[in-house]
């Protein structure tokens, strides 16, 4: 029971770095590189060597990015860096090519050094498709067309609110 005990409380400070491609939420054929702590407990000393580089955006690589050049100090539990790498509008075909094997090296509040090895690899995107408007979009669309009634509504500088309602 105690050393059940003791694994369990060492799981629960451990930390777990996970690094995934994922497309953003506006836009689907923009894709960010995200790194994140998905464990309970703290990283610290986040170092990422790449085996290979890529170029992300208007001729910037990958390895260039402070997060893979100086590494990351600290990384609490839950807590991601996420860096925009992609526009797969602009030669899909060949991005989807791109694998970029990876190691991330952190160590735990024991100090141990942990090891994972990723690949960063955009073949799982061929086929992805979005399917209607995104919801940030509907809100955005929605927040334009409020402005565009508050705005049309105004008489010497008050909003006439029954004018308002009646607009469509």
């Amino acid at each position: 029971m105690v050393k059940e005990t003791k694994k369990l409380r060492k799981a629960q400070m451990e930390p777990m770095i996970s690094v995934y491609l994922k497309p953003r939420e506006e836009y689907l054929n923009w894709i960010e590189l995200v790194l994140e702590n998905i464990g309970a407990g703290p990283a610290f000393d986040v170092h990422v060597e790449l085996d290979g580089d890529m170029e992300c955006f208007g001729s910037k690589y990958l390895s260039n990015f402070g997060f893979v050049r100086n590494g990351i100090r600290y990384l609490g539990s839950n807590q991601c860096y996420r860096v925009f790498v992609a526009d797969m509008t602009d030669d899909f075909d060949t991005k989807l090519q791109i694998k970029v094997p990876l190691k991330v090296r952190f160590k735990g509040p024991e100090k141990k050094e942990i090891v994972h090895e990723y690949v960063l690899d955009f073949s799982q995107f061929e086929g992805l498709n979005q399917l209607g408007i995104p919801p940030l979009h509907r809100m955005a669309d929605s927040l334009e067309f409020i402005a565009g009634k508050i705005g049309r509504a105004r008489t010497n500088g008050h909003i006439d609110w029954q004018q308002f309602g009646k607009m469509n």
